[in-house]
């Protein structure tokens, strides 16, 4: 699996710095959304599904590229996601 935060440094040093409680229960929000989302597929697919489509630190990440691309007035296409 790619880094997620490899183009959200800011994301992975407030990341990083998280009490612990607060990535258990993060782990536990995306495993429940995993299983959500692999009742909806073919049982032959869910096996393939290793993390939901929507994980909390994806979110996160993605938020921090997208306010970068925004305040730096980057035009559609040229980023990182």
């Amino acid at each position: 699996m790619s880094d997620v935060f490899s183009s959200a440094p800011q994301s992975r040093a407030v990341w990083g710095a998280l009490p612990e409680p607060v990535p258990e229960a993060v782990g536990r929000c995306d495993a429940e959304r995993l299983e959500v989302e692999r009742a909806r597929v073919a049982p032959r697919l869910r096996e393939r599904i290793v993390k939901p489509g929507y994980w909390v630190a994806d979110r996160f990440a993605s938020w921090e590229r997208l306010v970068r691309r925004m305040e730096t007035g980057r035009p559609e296409g040229d980023d990182d996601f």
